[in-house]
């Protein structure tokens, strides 16, 4: 069931105050098949830029057993304006071993911003009488703030409030995103993953010829096609050849500016 909410204007700007404000309206006027609540999560800080929260716990307690949860999450950076993230997350987990063995964990994120494939990450800890799986989150800034709006969630995952952010994953098994549905990241280093599969990826940078080049994110697949074009300092442009390219990025090759020059690149990469 969609979450359905009454007509509202909802602030642009960003204070913490008018965050909350604005989602306690979400959660006073939602429908949930959940019935559930809006949940928030402490805020990353002065110091917590790429530090994990915990949003959800379940525990499976016998073979066979399994559990599906899908959420929304929401975020809000410091300042005004911008592009704030935000995702739907969902994670199925089914003890098909038996118990003391890894559960088969499937998480996957859809009509996300700014959240990539590896800012959310699940983490599952076996023993002979259960298997815990929790799954986290990656504030993406500094004073960032997330909540968690749950959407469905059948077979018992517990949701938090306001736990301690921590900055490195705790020991267990990890289990990252399997797929990456309809993501946008619109940085001048960017992407956008079409409802086809098909991923588009742009960025620019300075570069000498022979530099490597990092796509924003890996092609699941494969990178199709690379089309780029450089410029030097007084207004030249010059010819860039893709060398090798992978999945992960390219070897930028330039012709046409002066070794001396200032080379600014920019490129469109297509795959899948």
């Amino acid at each position: 069931m969609p979450l359905i909410i009454p007509s509202k204007t909802i602030n642009d700007s960003f204070n913490l105050s008018d965050f909350q404000n604005d989602f306690n309206y979400l959660n006073n006027n939602k429908s949930n098949n959940d019935g559930s609540s809006i949940y928030y999560l402490a805020g990353a800080g002065s110091t917590g830029n790429n530090y994990w929260a915990k949003v959800c716990s379940v525990t499976l307690t016998y073979q066979y057993a399994n559990s599906e949860v899908r959420f929304e999450l929401f975020g809000g950076a410091s300042g005004s304006g911008g592009i704030f993230p935000r995702a739907t997350v969902e994670c199925r987990v089914k003890q098909q071993n038996p118990l003391g063995q890894n559960p088969s964990v499937d998480l996957n994120i859809s009509n996300a911003t700014i959240i990539g494939n590896a800012n959310v990450k699940a983490v599952t800890t076996v023993s002979a009488t259960n298997c815990i799986t929790d799954i986290y989150v990656q504030y993406t800034n500094y004073y960032e703030n997330y909540c968690i709006c749950p959407i469905f969630n059948a077979g018992g995952f517990i949701f938090y409030n306001n736990l301690s952010i921590i900055s490195v994953l705790p020991t267990g098994t990890f289990q990252t995103v399997s797929s990456l549905k309809y993501a946008t990241n619109f940085n001048g280093n960017g992407y956008k993953v079409l409802d086809s599969g098909i991923i588009l990826q742009w960025g620019g940078l300075s570069v000498s010829t022979g530099i490597t080049v990092t796509f924003p994110i890996a092609f699941p697949n494969i990178c199709l096609k690379v089309y780029s074009q450089v410029a030097s300092t007084d207004g030249r442009y010059g010819c860039v050849a893709p060398g090798t390219v992978t999945s992960s990025g390219f070897t930028a090759y330039v012709n046409g500016v002066t070794s001396g020059d200032f080379r600014w690149y920019d490129y469109w990469a297509i795959g899948y």
